[in-house]
């Protein structure tokens, strides 16, 4: 099952992958790409909002148990990772890129 005679018809050969199709590089108009963005950093900074009012609240009732103190480490990163998301983008691509420079090296 899934191979084919060679030339000869003496033994059964595996046949090469089938080529990938291809596909055009998905991009947006200028003015969806301003909305998505838009709509991306309202998302971002509301939760940033939340985020924050929620450790805050936590943090003013010294409430640190060790389920508290995870799914405050949690908090944190989620809010660390949409601070970034609010950034402009042409600073962190400019950081991005130096950092990949970096790695790649």
């Amino acid at each position: 099952m899934g191979t084919q005679y060679n030339e000869d018809k003496t033994a059964c050969i595996r046949p090469p992958p089938p080529q990938p199709t291809r596909r055009p590089i998905p991009t947006l108009a200028e003015n969806e790409k301003t909305i998505a963005t838009v709509i991306s950093k309202t998302a971002s900074s509301v939760l940033i909002f939340f985020v924050t009012i929620t450790l805050l609240l936590f943090l003013a009732l010294r409430i640190f148990t060790s389920d508290r103190i995870i799914q405050m480490n949690m908090e944190i990163a989620l809010l660390c990772a949409h601070i970034l998301l609010v950034l402009p983008s042409s600073l962190i691509d400019k950081e991005v890129s130096n950092n990949m420079s970096i790695i790649y090296l």
